[in-house]
């Protein structure tokens, strides 16, 4: 599934941009954190087939990391893009997911077991994740031109030529 939907993901964030989709991702995280470990507890396979393939090939994979490479190399200057995403996207990689499976046992095992206050944790990140993409600026091309015309800006500060596709 996440084979199609990285790719749609990506397609449709330069469509409607880079901000609403990662946004809507990390809401829709938090929302499905609970219903995903009560889908997990049932112990059926199906179920948990469907948790992990909405959760994770869906939700994350197609809403947060479909345009995330983009949305994140745009933030940056060419002269320190690669250095500057190596150093933030790795070191909170280590940090994050290198540490998630140690802090998920740690979780479960104070709630005696219970998957709640890792359903806590995961739906904070989900919200971490729309906060910190709210708090940066939009980047795609066509997105920016659609603000702007909407805006009656058409001092040229943003290209036409920028555009991926006709703004209709």
């Amino acid at each position: 599934i996440s084979v199609v939907g990285v790719p749609f993901g990506g397609w449709l964030s330069d469509r409607v941009g880079r901000r609403p989709l990662m946004i809507g991702g990390g809401i829709a995280i938090a929302v499905f954190a609970v219903p995903f470990w009560l889908m997990v507890g049932t112990r059926s396979l199906p179920m948990i087939v469907l948790a992990v393939t909405i959760g994770f090939a869906i939700i994350l994979n197609s809403m947060v990391f479909g345009p995330a490479g983009s949305f994140y190399s745009e933030q940056l200057p060419t002269e320190v893009r690669f250095s500057g995403l190596v150093l933030a996207r790795e070191t909170t990689a280590v940090v994050f997911s290198g540490t998630a499976p140690f802090i998920a046992t740690l979780l479960v095992h104070m709630a005696g077991g219970k998957p709640w206050i890792l359903a806590g944790y995961m739906a904070a990140s989900g919200l971490v994740t729309a906060a910190c993409t709210y708090a940066l600026a939009e980047t795609a091309p066509r997105a920016l031109r659609r603000a702007a015309i909407r805006a009656g800006v058409n001092d040229g500060s943003v290209p036409i030529e920028v555009e991926y596709a006709e703004v209709r």
